[in-house]
């Protein structure tokens, strides 16, 4: 499923009620105002794992329902800008060709895929 943060401003309820109750990790890009969505759509036992800051680096949540799910916040770093020049600097003297076992434009073929453990490498998705 997708979900567009912009036509959906309350997500993380689409995200309940697709999932049946939450979900276990979200991948949460923006940081800001939207962690405490992030925490909202997570099920018992999730994850929140941060890796952006698009909205902010300053959040104000409350730490209860991340209690009561018995969930975990973790955060994790991507490196800085120098980091990045320097590999794609790497990657323009050794190119690498990751391995891709299949492309598909359905999502759910591809998660299947995925899912039996039938790709010994990248799946790519596209779409219009």
């Amino acid at each position: 499923h997708i979900i567009n943060y912009r036509t959906h401003i309350a997500w993380e309820k689409e995200v309940i009620k697709i999932s049946n109750g939450g979900v276990d990790l979200v991948i949460d890009v923006a940081g800001g105002n939207s962690l405490a969505q992030s925490i909202d759509a997570l099920g018992f036992n999730g994850r929140v794992a941060i890796i952006g800051f698009l909205n902010g680096s300053l959040s104000s949540i409350n730490l209860i329902p991340l209690i009561r799910k018995d969930a975990s916040l973790l955060a994790y770093t991507t490196g800085s800008r120098e980091d990045l020049e320097g590999f794609v600097r790497w990657l323009n003297i050794n190119p690498i060709q990751p391995i891709i076992s299949g492309t598909y434009t359905d999502f759910n073929q591809a998660f299947q895929s995925f899912e039996k453990r039938q790709t010994p490498g990248k799946i790519v998705v596209t779409w219009d």
